[in-house]
């Protein structure tokens, strides 16, 4: 019980793509690409909260995936990617919002040490950039070398 308040705003009962409108994004603790569409296609999805014009959208999402490393994927299938690219291109998306708050959901999850490393590099960009992480992560090692405040649940 209880109710969401975004920048003073209840947000409770707004449906999910209001909630983006306003600045709030989220990735999903499985990564969910159109695997038939291109990384840039996938990107231009999330551009399109901020740009109604199709050119516009494709330039930030292509600036987007420079931002998180997938600038030389952008013309692969989604499919085709990585795991640890995959995760890198929900982070994307979510970025191409324009957010204001982002939700990760153990956006870590399952990459070797080194692809952790480059990940929790992303998330301290887009930290730098001054956009809001809440994240959700279960490697405490990740989570404590990344927050300004931790929220541990112990046993639900």
């Amino acid at each position: 019980a209880g109710s969401i308040l975004f920048e003073g705003e209840d947000i409770t009962r707004l449906p999910a793509a209001e909630r983006c409108r306003l600045g709030i994004a989220r990735t999903f603790q499985v990564p969910r690409s159109f695997d038939s569409m291109s990384v840039a296609e996938n990107v231009m999805i999330g551009s399109f909260v901020r740009h109604a014009n199709a050119t516009r959208a494709r330039a930030a999402a292509l600036d987007v995936l420079d931002y998180v490393g997938l600038d030389g994927r952008a013309d692969a299938t989604a499919g085709q990617l990585t795991p640890p690219e995959k995760r890198r291109l929900e982070v994307a998306r979510a970025i191409a919002t324009g957010p204001k708050l982002l939700l990760l959901d153990e956006v870590l999850t399952g990459l070797t040490p080194s692809e952790a490393r480059l990940g929790m590099d992303l998330v301290r960009k887009v930290r730098d950039r001054g956009i809001t992480v809440v994240m959700v992560e279960h490697v405490m090692e990740i989570v404590m070398q990344l927050v300004d405040r931790a929220i541990v649940l112990n046993l639900g």
